[in-house]
């Protein structure tokens, strides 16, 4: 899995924008759903 990883780090830091910003899209949707997930109610 190790490998698959750094095939991803190494996907992740390409200089497309399209890359950074998908990425970004996908951290920016994991964050709010880990945030949501932990207030109460």
């Amino acid at each position: 899995k190790k490998i698959e990883i750094m095939n991803i780090i190494e996907y992740a830091r390409e200089p497309y924008p399209l890359s950074l910003n998908k990425w970004g899209i996908i951290l920016s949707i994991s964050l709010f759903i880990s945030l949501f997930m932990y207030i109460p109610g």
